[in-house]
């Protein structure tokens, strides 16, 4: 005859982070730190696969007693949703190895985890007892450590969110992106008051509208338009739009005196 233990708790925290938490070698120290006053993590190694080892050592500050060795082989590893493996564990009190099966089931709760832990395989009744002394202790520590994981990614999830925003106030600010390069090409000589330019200007117009920028067109003194569109300082198309002003400028010899 042999005997079990059965132990769930709900966590606040979604179960890809819990299961990563149980196996994560940083997270270790703060898991074992709660578990028995005193003790902490002294050896930590794991290998994540079927028929992969989870070892470690669990105790008293070196040279200030025993540790409680385990050495667990996994037979299921499921992640998210399961974790199984045979143990074997020293346990340094009792003088003595004790072997047993466990698994860690991780159920989906509406942004929760619902963890459930089964102990069994345990060959006397006084040991089932003596694990439900402390087993709850290391769920209660997944939960701390676990929770506290959740709440950090919030916190850097929000904090992404308002860098982003501020990014987007930031972006909204400035000039909306430049496209005037090809249409100074087309205005290019075409810039004389004729039938044709005030069509030509409402296409423009139209066109930066659509890009969510208005432009207007600023006419020279003697009927010509200088420039159709007015490119932020430092674009592609301040080049082109000096050439232009320079091709629209009458020459020395056909100034009137």
């Amino acid at each position: 005859m042999t005997f079990d233990l059965k132990i769930e708790r709900l966590l606040d925290a979604p179960p890809e982070l819990v299961f990563d938490t149980i196996v994560d070698p940083a997270a270790q120290e703060e898991i074992y730190a709660g578990v028995v006053e005193g003790w902490s993590i002294r050896r930590f190694a794991i290998d994540l696969r079927v028929d992969g080892e989870w070892a470690f050592e669990f105790g008293p500050p070196e040279g200030e007693g025993a540790a409680d060795v385990v050495t667990n082989v996994f037979t299921e590893v499921d992640r998210p949703r399961r974790l199984a493996y045979d143990a074997t564990m020293f346990v340094s009190g009792w003088g003595r190895t004790v072997r047993f099966q466990e698994s860690i089931t991780l159920e989906a709760r509406d942004g929760k985890t619902l963890l459930t832990l089964v102990l069994s395989g345990l060959e006397s009744e006084a040991d089932r007892d003596a694990f439900a002394g402390g087993v709850p202790s290391f769920v209660e520590s997944v939960r701390r450590v676990a929770e506290a994981r959740a709440r950090a990614e919030i916190d850097d999830l929000a904090r992404l969110r308002l860098a982003d925003d501020r990014r987007e106030a930031w972006r909204d600010r400035r000039v909306r992106p430049r496209r005037v390069d090809r249409e100074l090409q087309i205005v290019g000589d075409a810039v004389a008051n004729d039938g044709r330019a005030p069509r030509l200007i409402l296409d423009l117009h139209q066109l930066h509208a659509s890009h969510g920028r208005l432009t207007r067109p600023r006419l020279s003194g003697r009927g010509k338009s200088r420039s159709i569109l007015t490119p932020t300082r430092g674009s592609p198309g301040r080049a082109r739009r000096s050439a232009s002003r320079s091709s629209l400028r009458p020459h020395a010899r056909d100034r009137r005196p």
